[in-house]
């Protein structure tokens, strides 16, 4: 063997040469057991039915914890179900993001053009009131033409103030309003029925429902309601908290706009 090695080209041998089998990775127990722990993790926050998240729950280990090759053709659909769920909501978080990037961006470019447009305004009024005080100061002296200028120059004034302070009084109403949506949607339909309730006004909340022209049996449900934890609420009672948050979001998002 040796003389017939020596003798044949260095290429022939190279090929000859037995290869030396690479060492497979191997993934130990502990990867396997954080890969279960951070699909558990992100399959208890989802919004499923108790019976299909308890069911998810409960293979997850039985799957993930068996290596690919070994599984049987149930853990395999099992491994597929959960591998499309979180894809739902990977998706459904991507998409959660970019909406809110767009919406403050947008909400930061809205606020910057109304400043904008404010400022400019108040340096329009600025100078529309110095041009009048002008014209008021050069027509002091002189007949009651001045006088009666002058009354019309502050009767437009005072009409422009109250033409603030009711648009100011709205603003408020709308702020107010806007506020009791809020905290009447955190009690009427709450994601953690286990924190503390939110600090509601009553006779408000009833004053907006009627405002919004609920029907009469919402209206008699709804301070029921109130009363009740959101886990002690019948299936009825639900039902109507439901339709009572609808309608309060329906109206946030007309005062918002």
């Amino acid at each position: 063997e040796r003389y017939l090695s020596a003798a044949m080209p260095r290429k022939r041998r190279e090929t000859l040469a037995p290869e030396i089998p690479k060492r497979p990775k191997l993934s130990g127990e502990r990867s396997d057991v954080t890969r279960c722990h951070c699909v558990t993790e992100a399959l208890q926050s989802l919004s499923l039915p108790e019976e299909c998240k308890a069911m998810l729950l409960e293979a997850t280990p039985l799957t993930l914890g068996v290596p690919v090759k070994e599984r049987d053709k149930r853990q395999v659909a099992v491994a597929g179900f959960i591998g499309e769920v979180l894809k739902e909501m990977e998706t459904k978080l991507l998409q959660d993001v970019i909406d809110s990037k767009m919406s403050s961006q947008e909400e930061v470019i809205s606020a910057q053009l109304a400043a904008l447009s404010a400022a400019s305004q108040v340096q329009d009024a600025r100078r529309r009131m110095e041009e009048m005080e002008e014209q008021l100061a050069l027509r002091l002296s002189e007949d009651d033409a001045a006088c009666s200028t002058l009354g019309a120059v502050r009767a437009r004034l005072a009409a422009l103030q109250a033409a603030q302070a009711k648009a100011e009084e709205g603003r408020r109403r709308a702020r107010q309003e806007r506020e009791l949506c809020i905290a009447a949607c955190g009690r009427l339909q709450p994601d953690d029925d286990g924190g503390a309730p939110t600090s509601l006004d009553h006779k408000a909340l009833a004053a907006l429902c009627a405002k919004l022209e609920l029907e009469d049996s919402l209206l008699s449900t709804l301070p029921l309601i109130l009363q009740k934890s959101h886990a002690s609420r019948s299936y009825l009672e639900r039902a109507a908290s439901k339709l009572i948050c609808e309608a309060l979001q329906k109206h946030l998002s007309q005062v918002d706009s």
